[in-house]
Formats: C-alpha cells, sequence, structure tokens
C-alpha cells in the first residue's frame, strides 16, 4: 500500500513540476522495488544527468523486453551525443581540476578561486586557454557531425518516449552549443581578468626587485659578540673612540647581519673603507 502512494505521490509532483520531490520519492521508492518498470520510467523523466537516464531507461528495457527498439536507441544516444556531452563537461571542469554545479537547459557554473600567486595565476591563466580551444574544436566537430544528433524516437504512445524525449533534448546539438558559448564567454571575461591580474604581479616583482635592499638593524646580541670579540676597539688601528658596527660584505652587496660579517670600526676606518667600495 505503501509504495501504491508513494508512485501516486511521486506522479503528483511531476504533474505539478516539482522534480526534485518527485526524484527524492523514487529515489527511496526503488530502493526497495527496483523491479518495478514505472517507477524507471517515471524516474527517467526527472533525472538530471543524461547517464542518470539512460541507465533507468537500460534497467527498463531489462524489465520490459517487449518495448521494441528501446536498446538500440540507447547505444545510438550513448555513441553518439553522450560521447561529446562528457567531452564538454570534462573540458568545463577543467580537466578535473575545478568544481561546478550542472542547471537546466545546458548552463553550467564554474567556481574558481583565484589566489595572488604568480605561479597559480599563471596555471589557471594556462588552463583556462586551454580550455578555450578545446571547447571551441568541440564545437567543430559537433557542425561537421550533424547525423550523429538524428535521434530515432519512439512512438509518442511509447511508455518510454517522456523520459527518451527529455534525453534527446538534454543531448541535443542545441543544448550542447548553449553549454559550449556560456562556457566561452566565462572563460572570455576570466581570461582578461587573470591577465590584468597576472601583469599587476610582475610590475610589483620588477618594482620590488629594483628597489635597494633595506639596511635591517643588527640584533643586539650580535652587537654584544661582536664587541667582545673584537675587544671594544677598531680592528683596524685599535681607536676605542667613535666606534662602529661595520658590514664586512655590505648589505647591498648581499651582506647579512651575523657576527661573521659585522666588524668594529672606528668612524674614520670606516670612511675610508667606505670610500674604496
Amino acid at each position: 500500500m505503501a509504495s501504491k502512494i508513494q508512485i501516486a505521490d511521486a506522479k503528483l509532483a511531476i504533474d505539478s513540476e516539482n522534480n526534485e520531490l518527485a526524484f527524492s520519492i523514487l529515489s527511496q521508492y526503488l530502493l526497495e522495488n527496483r523491479n518495478d518498470a514505472d517507477g524507471w520510467l517515471l524516474m527517467a523523466q526527472v533525472a538530471k544527468e543524461p547517464q542518470q537516464i539512460i541507465d533507468c531507461l537500460e534497467r527498463v528495457a531489462i524489465l520490459r523486453p517487449d518495448i521494441g527498439g528501446l536498446r538500440e536507441r540507447l547505444e545510438r544516444v550513448k555513441s553518439g551525443p553522450l560521447k561529446y556531452y562528457n567531452q564538454i563537461f570534462e573540458v568545463i571542469r577543467g580537466y578535473g581540476q575545478w568544481t561546478g554545479e550542472a542547471n537546466e537547459l545546458g548552463t553550467y557554473a564554474v567556481n574558481y578561486e583565484i589566489k595572488n600567486d604568480v605561479n597559480e595565476i599563471k596555471e589557471l591563466l594556462d588552463t583556462t586557454k586551454k580550455q578555450q580551444r578545446h571547447l571551441q574544436e568541440l564545437q567543430k566537430l559537433m557542425d561537421r557531425d550533424e547525423e550523429t544528433f538524428e535521434a530515432i524516437l519512439p512512438d509518442e504512445n511509447s511508455p518510454t518516449y517522456a523520459g527518451e524525449w527529455k534525453l534527446f533534448i538534454v543531448t541535443s546539438s542545441l543544448i550542447l552549443t548553449i553549454m559550449i558559448s556560456q562556457a566561452l564567454e566565462q572563460y572570455k571575461k576570466l581570461v582578461l581578468d587573470l591577465e590584468i591580474r597576472l601583469e599587476k604581479k610582475l610590475n610589483e616583482g620588477r618594482g620590488t626587485k629594483n628597489l635597494p635592499n633595506p639596511r635591517l638593524s643588527i640584533p643586539d646580541d650580535v652587537k654584544m659578540f661582536v664587541w667582545k670579540r673584537d675587544q671594544g676597539k677598531c680592528v683596524k688601528c685599535g681607536s676605542q673612540t667613535n666606534l662602529e658596527f661595520d658590514h664586512i660584505i655590505p648589505v647591498s652587496k648581499g651582506g647579512s647581519n651575523t657576527a661573521r660579517n659585522i666588524q668594529l670600526l672606528c668612524e674614520s676606518c670606516n670612511r675610508k673603507k667606505s670610500d674604496k667600495i
């Protein structure tokens, strides 16, 4: 009794164009009634992805061998339109790198996380340009392969007509072309944005590279060590007045603030050294 109520509820949801509710009801129903062809027929009408629709109809073909030509029609879809569909989605998903959500009528929204690292921006830019080229190539192949999309539909009175019609629509050349054009429009904007970001980052890098190294203060513990090591006097002339901590290798030439690169010099000796550098 409960099963009949579930089927009735699913049909009511479909009639009300609430496919998500129908999908939920039928998913639960078919877990307990896997051999009910009517349940699979209804599920084929509300499934979103082409492969889901095919799986449902193939189950029907097993349970209802009296439905003539169903297997042959499904094989034709699998060997033609479904292959294009899967290739397009593989490209749109960034060859497995990105995620997104499929919507009705072939639209596909992809959320990219753009970071500030130059290499990450370059990688995303290269992938996006590759996606553009691949989708354009697929569109050309589809345009030359019109026969692939000429589906042979059953009679309108066939129990599988609704499911097969939906399968035909979601894998039609029109819907696939819409998917490609929408994706290309997204990528066009994304490439422009990434190129601007990359140029800005590279310019920032060049500007930083050309700036002189800042002269960082010498740590106090290093000063104490050097003062004791050099006995509080200039290592050149022995003077104990006007002493300065001097970098043996200047900071501007890559010298560090470690004790090995620091020495005590008086002001006079330090100026003489500076004049020679």
